[in-house]
């Protein structure tokens, strides 16, 4: 059995509302036939797709594998639509990347500023994620095209396409005025007399930090303050004396006014390769495929 179109979207439709008669009124059907229509699937796929549970319907196995590819197939159409309608208006479309924190600084708006030289009709979405979680998520739904990201640990998640980038060197960064820079030689010990702004302890680099302390025998810095914005970093460090973690590559670009510079101490281990992101299925658009390579130019000054 084939699945229509008409039936992807009403999978889509259920798993996002967990509910029929949400998903009904979405797509503007009665409730019953969307009922039938489900059970059509299930029964020409041999296989059930969703179940009850507290919270609503939930897609089992198959269904979240319907779902996938379901976003995935409405993310094309959509993509679509838009270069025919920009093509209509004159313009190029747009190109929606995803960033965290590691992504933001530095690269990507020296690739944005390079591409945008020669599609000066595409309009850029540049869009924060939270993590790599949030990213992936994005990237599967089609809400982004690309994603410039630390590397998961575990490698690519299913369905998604990564590019090497470099590999960054987590450092200790501090203002350039920091009482620690008039010293000759700085220890691991010495970073414990000052506060920390630090990423939340799920995420991979604050781990790193704390196993390359533990490996010396020494407990961990303890976060001042959490935070993945990269504003907020910069802004606490130049008006105290803390300190933060951040790839080698973050603050390249600051100017000589009050800079923040890394300090002389090794974090051994504490690496993370960056790469970008796509989904496996489908197609790029030209101006996606473009924002790509100018992507790579700009890491290729990084590495």
């Amino acid at each position: 059995m084939h699945l229509t179109l008409r039936q992807l979207q009403m999978i889509v439709a259920i798993a996002d509302r967990r509910s029929l008669s949400r998903a009904a009124q979405a797509m503007n059907v009665a409730q019953p036939s969307l009922t039938r229509s489900l059970r059509e699937a299930e029964a020409g796929l041999g296989v059930k797709l969703f179940e009850r549970t507290p919270r609503g319907m939930a897609p089992t196995i198959f269904g979240e594998v319907l779902v996938r590819h379901g976003k995935a197939v409405d993310a094309e159409l959509r993509g679509a639509t838009d270069e025919i309608q920009a093509l209509n208006r004159g313009g190029a479309g747009r190109v929606a990347i995803g960033v965290t924190l590691l992504g933001t600084a530095a690269l990507v708006p020296r690739a944005i500023a390079a591409f945008s030289v020669k599609w000066p009709t595409v309009t850029v979405q540049l869009i924060h994620a939270r993590d790599n979680a949030d990213a992936a998520t994005r990237l599967l739904s089609g809400d982004l095209d690309l994603a410039v990201r630390p590397s998961p640990e575990h490698g690519p998640e299913e369905g998604l396409i990564e590019d090497y980038l470099f590999t960054s060197q987590l450092g200790v960064w501090a203002r350039g005025n920091h009482p620690l820079f008039r010293r000759g030689a700085v220890a691991l010990q010495d970073l414990l007399d000052f506060g920390w702004v630090l990423p939340v302890k799920s995420v991979a680099p604050r781990r790193q930090l704390d196993n390359v302390f533990r490996q010396r025998g020494l407990i961990p810095p303890r976060a001042m303050v959490e935070t993945a914005s990269l504003e907020a970093i910069r802004a606490l460090l130049l008006q105290t004396d803390w300190l933060t973690l951040l790839p080698d590559f973050v603050f390249r670009d600051e100017g000589v006014s009050e800079p923040i510079k890394p300090l002389p101490v090794a974090l051994p281990g504490a690496q993370r390769p960056i790469g970008v992101s796509r989904r496996a299925s489908g197609t790029l658009s030209p101006a996606a495929r473009a924002l790509l390579m100018h992507i790579k130019q700009a890491a290729a000054s990084f590495a």
